[in-house]
């Protein structure tokens, strides 16, 4: 995903969502190793409950937005998570593993989860880069105030 925006218009209160930032890229000749994804802004009604790592082929592709409780979405509170340890990523390759973050509907939502950022090392020195990326999440309207 290079840009664009996933959104749902279904959110309730209380449910779950997992957002997928996008999947890291090595352009350069030697291996980077992820450290750390996040994204950077989180409107008001929701929140970040955590940050997940799973291997692409785990999940059967990169499922952009799901709800934590839908059946069709992975089950990734069952799969390995690779969040907790450096993810590497060959040189001129896309990442095998790729980083979602778990978002809690709290209220109305007012704007959008935008900005990704990743730090990572190559040899010895270090880097943060912040990517663009975008998730819409409405609360249904009969929950609209």
């Amino acid at each position: 995903m290079s840009n664009g925006t996933a959104g749902t218009e279904k959110a309730r209160v209380g449910q779950e969502w997992w957002f997928a930032l996008p999947v890291p890229h090595n352009t350069s000749g030697q291996a980077i190793k992820i450290t750390r994804a996040e994204v950077m802004s989180v409107p008001q009604g929701l929140e970040v409950t955590g940050y997940g790592a799973f291997k692409i082929n785990d999940t059967g592709g990169v499922y952009f937005l799901s709800n934590a409780a839908d059946s069709a979405s992975p089950r990734f509170q069952e799969l390995r998570n690779y969040i907790d340890q450096p993810v590497e990523v060959q040189p001129n390759q896309a990442s095998k593993i790729y980083y979602l973050a778990r978002l809690r509907v709290t209220d109305r939502v007012h704007g959008n989860v935008r900005d990704c950022r990743y730090e990572y090392e190559q040899g010895s020195r270090r880097y943060t880069q912040t990517l663009s990326c975008e998730a819409e999440i409405r609360t249904q309207a009969s929950q609209r105030r």
